[in-house]
């Protein structure tokens, strides 16, 4: 019997145990805002971006899950242990890593970003791994498509349609919604401000922020009077920064 067939650990069972790492890592990123020793800007942008990674590596997740939980019954090679199962299980322990990180905090950040560029990358290796067929999977695969009803095979050309669509629509609404969330941020100092490309920012007791053309033209800066910054997405760069759309005197 082979290796695929008889091996300890279940590719179907490591596949899934994947899923709810960024499930816990999104929910536990939510309360950044309200733990972190940051000012609430930079807890605000950390929030958002380790939000969205979550959302990713869920799909990424679900994906291969899927594609094992399909494929698995064709016993691939690339499902034996020195193969897709030892990726996984790398892929977990990043995963409990990145997830600690969180759970610590903004101390945890650093190596939160490096483990994140690891595990992108881990996840492609997995993929590979998980999609790879060799000759005997492929017989063993055509001979179920030549028992499907045609009904079946109408159902599996709907799925492979939707699930991709689905990712999208996922990451679609995870940047609208990070893109349109408006905050306001209350009793900051501007402390100065920096002209770069055409794009201005500014520096402040909150953090640090970008400012569009209607901010910029209702405040004077720097200024030593307290003010509330309302601010709505990001600015995409290193590192991203919330946009101000209103910058008014505090009452």
């Amino acid at each position: 019997m082979s290796e695929s067939q008889s091996g300890p650990i279940s590719p179907r069972l490591l596949a899934w145990a994947l899923v709810p790492i960024p499930v816990a890592g999104w929910v536990t990123a939510q309360s950044l805002t309200t733990r972190t020793e940051q000012a609430f800007a930079d807890a605000f942008v950390h929030t958002l971006a380790t939000s969205t990674f979550a959302v990713v590596f869920f799909a990424s997740a679900i994906i291969n899950a899927v594609i094992v939980s399909v494929r698995q019954v064709d016993r691939p090679r690339s499902y034996r242990s020195s193969r897709y199962v030892a990726w996984q299980v790398a892929l977990i322990v990043l995963g409990l890593g990145w997830l600690g990180c969180i759970l610590v905090g903004d101390s945890g950040a650093p190596a939160e970003a490096i483990l994140g560029a690891v595990i992108a990358a881990v996840s492609i290796v997995v993929f590979v791994f998980a999609v790879k067929r060799d000759p005997a999977s492929t017989i063993a695969w055509r001979a179920r498509l030549a028992l499907r009803s045609p009904e079946a095979t109408t159902r599996a050309r709907r799925t492979k349609l939707i699930v991709p669509l689905a990712v999208l629509v996922v990451l679609a609404t995870s940047i609208t919604i990070a893109q349109t969330v408006t905050v306001t941020h209350r009793d900051c100092v501007i402390t100065g401000n920096s002209i770069s490309g055409g794009t201005a920012s500014i520096f402040t007791t909150c953090g640090d922020f970008a400012v569009d053309g209607l901010a910029g033209a209702q405040y004077r800066y720097p200024s030593l009077a307290p003010v509330d910054i309302t601010t709505r997405g990001f600015r995409l760069g290193l590192p991203p920064l919330l946009v101000a759309i209103e910058i008014a005197t505090s009452e």
